[in-house]
């Protein structure tokens, strides 16, 4: 008997999630029947994944412990598939409650790295103003995917969309699914013209728009926060770009205060805040190519600024997302400050107008962590949602396990991994800084192996 599969959403997890359905049913002997359901006209990473790059390392405190050979597993195939390019990345700047546990993750989780104070910093990366900043400088990636890179998460969602129609999955863009409904015989979807569809088992793979979607199913669902960031693409010179192209990923972490201030001056006679102990910045930068041919070299700087975090309709979110003039600013000037050798080369970061401006949405469960499980006991719907902006780092094996789930198969999912990402932990309210200590516990909880 063949069974109907929907995958709702085409984005990484998605497209990830039709891959190794096919791939998993063939090696079981299983028949199904494959169907994906994507919002957007065409492949897109319009979700967590937004632009054509995204930073994959193995010294992140954002997801547990047991996330890291997940990160591993996908780096290494998806470096397989040329979707990734080896990169260092480097976390760096004065907030000490953000630096230190990056070290401590790295040296805990064998990472492979290295800790730079100021001189190191200037000498091996002179472009930035290091004044009073230490750096946890990863590796780029092996072969065997253990180490840092940049993925490009286009290519990665077309080349699984690929493989998954070679093997008879059917994709349909423009494909907005307007509910979700399942009883005791399996789950019907409703599509945009009111026509239902039945299916055996559904993936929900929809990303911000779980919580829109599976309204009143579950709590752990419902309470799926949003917010959406904005990414700002500065084009960079064709003279420039020989010297650019081999340019690590950069998390760029700065706490205010009286040292900052002494340290800063300029930065800080611009922006005053800075001065109080209690301003922070995050940013993090890459180069990606994009344009009409793709061969146009961009800086990408993704800002996350400080914003009320609720649950919202992600589409009226970034309907309203917007940025002034004095956000474009404080970004050229934040460059200006800390990395002056990479924002004298681009006319436009000068000049404070970026090239293009477009925004991220993401959603991130109270703790932090993903869900990667059926929606309740003996549900047919597995859920893959609240991701985080994680979903880059470790989609491929995300996918393998979200097929697992779908097709009967749970036992192939490590019981550590099945016990973090489960819809009915307890989720609490965790702050990012305790995230990576909870993911740890859980984890050693059940025996799970921590890296």
């Amino acid at each position: 008997m063949v069974e109907k599969i929907a995958v709702i959403g085409a984005g990484l997890m998605g497209a990830s999630t039709a891959y190794h359905l096919a791939s998993l049913a063939k090696q079981t002997g299983q028949e199904i029947d494959i169907t994906v359901y994507e919002a957007s006209p065409d492949a897109t990473a319009r979700g967590g994944s937004v632009g054509a790059s995204r930073i994959t390392r193995l010294n992140t405190r954002d997801v547990p412990a047991v996330c890291l050979d997940m990160i591993q597993h996908s780096n290494e195939q998806a470096l397989a598939w040329g979707c990734v390019r080896p990169a260092h990345a480097i976390t760096i700047g004065n907030w000490k409650e953000k630096l230190d546990p990056a070290r401590e993750v790295a040296k805990a989780q064998n990472v492979r790295h290295s800790v730079l104070d100021s001189q190191d910093i200037a000498d091996k990366y002179p472009y930035f103003n290091s004044k009073g900043f230490l750096a946890v400088d990863e590796e780029a990636m092996t072969a065997s995917g253990d180490g840092a890179g940049v993925i490009d998460p286009s290519k990665l969602i077309a080349t699984q969309l690929k493989l998954a129609r070679e093997a008879g999955a059917k994709v349909h863009f423009g494909t907005k699914i307007q509910s979700v409904a399942e009883d005791a015989n399996g789950v019907t979807l409703t599509l945009p013209d009111g026509k239902n569809e039945h299916f055996d088992r559904v993936v929900s793979a929809a990303g911000v728009w779980t919580s829109k979607l599976l309204a009143g199913q579950h709590a752990a669902t419902d309470n799926v926060i949003t917010g959406v960031d904005p990414v700002f693409l500065y084009q960079v010179p064709e003279e420039q770009k020989a010297s650019m192209q081999d340019f690590p990923s950069v998390m760029l972490k700065v706490k205010g205060g009286d040292e900052f201030a002494r340290q800063h001056p300029e930065f800080v006679a611009q922006h005053p805040e800075f001065a109080k102990k209690e301003a922070y910045l995050q940013i993090y930068m890459m180069t990606e190519y994009g344009g009409p041919d793709g061969k146009d070299l961009f800086l990408k700087i993704g800002w996350c600024p400080p914003m009320e975090k609720a649950p919202n309709d992600p589409d009226q979110l970034i309907a309203k997302a917007s940025v002034t003039q004095k956000d474009q600013c404080f970004i050229s000037n934040i460059m200006k400050a800390f990395m002056p050798g990479v924002a004298q080369k681009l006319p436009s970061l000068q000049a404070a107008k970026a090239d293009q401006v477009i925004f991220g949405p993401y959603g991130c469960a109270p703790d932090y962590t993903p869900i990667i499980s059926p929606l309740h006991a003996d549900s047919r719907i597995t859920v893959v949602a609240a991701d985080a902006g994680t979903s880059g780092k470790f989609s491929i094996a995300t996918g393998k396990y979200a097929a697992s789930y779908a097709l009967g198969h749970p036992e192939l999912i490590p019981e550590n991994v099945r016990h973090v990402f489960s819809i009915d932990r307890e989720m609490g309210k965790a702050t990012m800084p305790e995230q990576a200590a909870l993911g740890q516990t859980q984890a050693a909880a059940c025996g799970g192996k921590i890296r």
